[in-house]
């Protein structure tokens, strides 16, 4: 199993819980106890304050990042043999991310789906957003470097010649 395919499983099954969690009932007691804990120690306690263009950054929300960013670069360098391999991963780990940018029609849809606030979702969204692009910047650098061509892009444009051709 290659890498992306594991993390593609791994990231539909986060989503998947999250879908359960949110129409599972809950155990008032300790989840309301855990809750305030994790209020405390994750989400009250900042990292970075609020400033003119950056910020505010909580713990939680700096760890959700970091681990996302070594996610997608694990991914991306686990047993890599070139920098060719390292690309070709990069462009399917985009694809991959952009799966959560375009299901659905409207972040509301999605964010009342997955049991979570818009604004929450919304930092989600933009966080797959920014990832996609850096992912397909390297992809595309990498590419355009080494003067290579995957299999799928000449097939496409083999492709699109004999429907031009056929056309005309």
């Amino acid at each position: 199993m290659e890498n992306t395919t594991a993390y593609a499983i791994i990231l539909s099954g986060i989503f998947g819980s999250l879908f359960v969690a949110a129409r599972l009932p809950r155990i008032y007691g300790i989840a309301k106890y855990i809750y305030i804990l994790i209020l405390k120690g994750f989400v009250y306690t900042f990292v970075l304050r609020r400033h003119r263009w950056v910020g505010p950054w909580t713990v939680g929300a700096f760890m959700l990042q970091t681990s996302y960013i070594t996610a997608n670069l694990a991914c991306i360098l686990f047993r890599v043999s070139s920098v060719s391999e390292a690309g070709v991963r990069a462009g399917k780990l985009s694809l991959i991310n952009m799966i959560l940018l375009f299901l659905g029609f409207h972040l509301g849809f999605l964010a009342d789906l997955f049991g979570m606030p818009v604004k929450s979702f919304r930092y989600v969204h933009g966080s797959c957003g920014a990832m996609s692009s850096s992912l397909v910047l390297f992809h595309a650098g990498v590419m355009a470097i080494l003067g290579k061509q995957q299999d799928i892009y000449v097939s496409a444009v083999q492709s699109y010649r004999f429907g031009f051709l056929a056309r005309s």
